[in-house]
């Protein structure tokens, strides 16, 4: 298995910019899943051995969140900056710090776009920003989801699929972990079950991150937490994926769920 994972598609320059932040079994036709769905196609990558040192439950080097009071107020807003690197890595410019004053931008899941754009969504209301001239300035933001602040979104990944979709994958406070929503015209709109959640391919996928494969299919990453302590400390989890494809537009909406490391998505079907 083979997989194409950049932090942004590659676009046809000497300059990449980046973000700096912050068996084989039937294929499953998915809108809403069932926990069999998902059971017989998850993989676990990792078995429930990852800690943490401190309280907060999750990925291993976690620091946690500042505290009001000391150097962060609650006025304060998260913020996206935007670096670039023309040595490989070894030197940084940043070339803006994007966001608002009147909501967070943090934890940003960005792409360059198949019409040359870089498109980025944040935590935790999902607005979209994008820029026309590789991250030197950035449109008004737009809100992915309808109801807005309800929709708390948390970090996911940006994937352009080669058909040209985009697709968006991530968990949030509605609809819960392992989420996907796509868009088919280069972020302006996007692809939902309902107008306030994605489509579900793993409910154990916190956090998520995902790359597209060589036969366009998607490949995501999930932590599942809350497993209890163990030999390795208080706060067990395990690193779950899961394979998926995007349905084509002459198949109405949603996704298939697919085996990991079986059979293609034209086999599967």
């Amino acid at each position: 298995m083979s997989c194409d994972r950049k932090m942004f598609t590659q676009r046809p320059s000497a300059v990449a910019t980046v973000f700096v932040i912050s068996v084989a079994l039937a294929a499953a036709a998915v809108n809403r899943g069932t926990k069999d769905d998902f059971d017989r196609h998850r993989k676990i990558l990792v078995s429930p051995t990852v800690n943490t040192p401190e309280s907060f439950q999750g990925f291993g080097g976690w620091c946690g969140w500042p505290k009001p009071g000391k150097n962060l107020t609650w006025q304060t807003r998260w913020l996206t900056a935007v670096a670039r690197s023309q040595d490989k890595g070894s030197t940084w410019e940043t070339l803006t710090v994007t966001g608002s004053n009147e909501f967070d931008s943090t934890e940003a899941s960005g792409a360059y776009l198949p019409d040359g754009r870089i498109g980025f969504v944040t935590r935790p209301t999902a607005h979209w920003f994008d820029s026309q001239d590789d991250g030197r300035t950035w449109s008004g933001s737009k809100q992915v989801f309808a109801r807005g602040r309800a929709v708390h979104i948390k970090r996911g990944s940006l994937q352009v699929l080669s058909d040209g979709a985009v697709a968006l994958v991530y968990c949030a406070s509605i609809g819960g972990n392992g989420q996907v929503i796509y868009s088919r015209d280069n972020g302006r709109s996007w692809v939902k079950l309902a107008d306030d959640r994605g489509f579900q391919y793993d409910p154990l996928a916190y956090y998520p991150d995902a790359c597209v494969l060589q036969d366009g299919t998607l490949f995501a990453v999930g932590s599942h937490e809350g497993l209890g302590k163990n030999e390795y400390g208080p706060a067990g989890a395990e690193v779950t994926s899961m394979r998926f494809r995007i349905k084509g537009p002459k198949e109405g909406k949603g996704i298939q769920l697919l085996p990991v490391g079986g059979a293609s998505s034209q086999e599967a079907e």
